[in-house]
């Protein structure tokens, strides 16, 4: 094969591996618009809280999380500092294994974060969210390899509102005061 051939296949890949990845985030955008569209999400504090894991069901590897965060009213909070985790609960003499999430926000009250499952388990997800407008709040998830999506285990509570739609949604809220 000579080399313009070469050239030209190498540059025709590189063309389809930029296709494939704007396709992909064009598809994760289409996903964060629908599932703040269609998803009540988490009530925790001031804010409400939507949240989209990639993969669906947690892998070891590379995991992507996209949040969708909204004040009581519905406003987008682009302001927000939010520092994330996933711990592996100490089992027997193994202790507690932490990953970082490292979440970056993307505008318009969405935020994506990062982060590595090093093996198979449970892997609790803690978010701290915190605004200069706002106080700060904290979600608590049970979350792991075995299966899809995320169960709420504790928020912080919400100020009282006359909103119907920032009451706790049934089945999907669970509350504990935290300390």
């Amino acid at each position: 094969m000579n080399k313009t051939k070469k050239i030209t296949l190498a540059m025709t890949g590189l063309c389809i591996a930029a296709v494939m990845g704007f396709l992909a985030m064009h598809r994760s955008a289409e996903k964060t618009t629908a599932m703040h569209l269609t998803d009540p999400g988490y009530a925790a504090g001031p804010y409400r809280v939507r949240i989209l894991l990639q993969p669906e069901k947690p892998a070891v590897g590379n995991n992507i999380l996209i949040l969708s965060l909204h004040d009581a009213e519905d406003h987008p909070v682009s302001d927000a500092r939010i520092e994330a985790y996933v711990e592996m609960p100490a089992m027997g003499s193994m202790p507690a294994m932490r990953e970082p999430v490292s979440v970056a926000p993307g505008g318009n009250g969405v935020y994506q974060g990062h982060y590595q499952i090093p093996m198979t388990g449970l892997w609790p997800l803690t978010l701290h969210i915190d605004s200069s407008a706002l106080r700060a709040a904290e979600l608590s998830f049970d979350m792991s390899t075995s299966r899809p999506g995320l169960q709420l285990t504790t928020a912080t509570p919400g100020a009282a509102s006359t909103n119907p739609d920032s009451r706790p949604l049934p089945g999907k809220l669970a509350w504990r005061h935290s300390a």
